[in-house]
């Protein structure tokens, strides 16, 4: 046994079997964990031919004591040692002639009962750090529970408001809900984290809401290219809805994510044999966009939502559907460009048009008239050639 502890003491002797016995050399060394010496085996009320070394911790005694073999003490120890399988199976080893032997059993017992009373320590120390833990870890949790619920009812139960839950797990939740002023709200508790992220689109800033997406199969490959170990396996692509972590605030609130998770492919050559299997997945891309005005942004932004939640806000929001605000804001068009007529004030882009080619068209037909004029004036000899080319020019000059 390799340690570095120091010796607390050391005892030795020696000892011979029988009238023709060989004499063995009898040593006990002392450490704080662990004893080491030469001793024999006691087995069936008897000692073993030869002397053997041994090394026995202190945390595997289970007895020591002094013992009378055929007229002569030895110190025995009993042991449970840690490579035996057998729970109920002890070692045992005595030291024969060595001097104060009874001394050598005191110590030994002593350090024994201090290696006991520490262990006791140790789990009674444990033991109370455990209960310290639990007491620490159900505070925790009642306050937790106490954050989410408080959270909860203010946002939700309180004032009844409608939602739709996104996410749901352990003390977290996000959801979707409807406030009095039919405001759309994201919402996010953390209980465990004492948490809370609330965002709201008013329902002054909210545009329309529509479907978008669809569903559609396709066939994927799977290959596998395999012998002396090596393999060729064909990359994977998952896509699934951001639920607790995709849910990001952004300029208005909180919108909806996708989280997307990619598996490259994963070559080891070589390889004897060769099979491809293919398998029809379904991909689901169908997904709610939410058209919004941000204050911020000073724009109009589209947020992607799950599918279900379409349901949700045809039901508490009716009128936010877009074709609903379509045909509205078509009606709202024709309303006031009826009302401008009515008034006197409208004017088509078509009628404006009109208007200016006809002043364009009358406009040329009295430049020609003054350009023949001229012409025959200076033709007829009224004009002469400086009268005829000051008059060209003032022409001109009306163009």
């Amino acid at each position: 046994m390799i340690n570095n502890e120091k010796c607390i003491e050391y005892y030795y002797g020696e000892f011979k079997k029988g009238i023709f016995g060989k004499k063995h050399s009898m040593k006990l060394f002392v450490y704080p964990s662990y004893l080491s010496g030469i001793g024999f085996v006691w087995y069936d009320g008897e000692l073993s031919d030869d002397a053997f070394t041994f090394d026995i911790d202190i945390a595997e005694i289970a007895e020591i004591s002094v013992i009378n073999v055929k007229g002569d003490n030895g110190l025995k120890i009993s042991y449970k040692s840690k490579k035996s399988i057998i729970s109920n199976d002890y070692s045992n080893t005595v030291i024969m002639g060595i001097s104060k032997m009874t001394e050598a059993n005191d110590l030994l017992v002593n350090i024994r009962q201090k290696y006991l009373e520490e262990l006791r320590k140790e789990e009674d120390t444990r033991k109370r750090l455990e209960l310290e833990t639990e007491l620490r870890k159900a505070e925790e949790l009642k306050s937790a529970n106490q954050f989410y619920s408080d959270c909860y009812k203010f946002h939700i139960s309180d004032n009844d408001n409608p939602f739709f839950e996104l996410f749901k797990e352990n003390l977290q939740i996000a959801l979707i809900y409807i406030d009095k002023s039919r405001g759309i709200n994201f919402l996010k508790i953390d209980g465990n984290s004492h948490e809370e992220s609330n965002g709201v689109i008013p329902f002054s800033k909210i545009h329309y809401y529509e479907k978008a997406g669809t569903i559609h199969y396709t066939t994927e490959l799977n290959s596998s290219y395999s012998s002396f170990g090596g393999s060729l396996t064909g990359g994977t692509f998952s896509k699934k809805a951001a639920l607790w972590g995709g849910l990001l605030l952004g300029p208005m609130g909180m919108a909806g994510g996708a989280l997307l998770t990619h598996k490259p492919a994963k070559i080891e050559l070589p390889s004897t044999s060769f099979n491809i299997t293919s398998e029809v997945k379904k991909i689901d891309d169908r997904n709610v966009i939410l058209n919004y005005y941000s204050d911020i942004n000073k724009q109009y932004i589209d947020i992607e939502l799950p599918a279900d939640l379409y349901n949700f806000l045809q039901t508490y929001l009716p009128e936010k559907k877009y074709d609903i605000v379509i045909e509205l804001e078509k009606k709202s068009a024709v309303h006031q460009a009826t009302k401008q007529i009515e008034n006197g004030s409208f004017i088509s882009s078509y009628d404006n048009m009109q208007v200016k080619i006809e002043q364009q068209n009358d406009d040329m037909d009295l430049f020609k008239q003054k350009l023949e004029k001229l012409k025959l004036m200076y033709d007829t000899g009224i004009l002469n050639d400086a009268e005829f080319e000051a008059e060209k020019k003032k022409l001109l000059e009306i163009l």
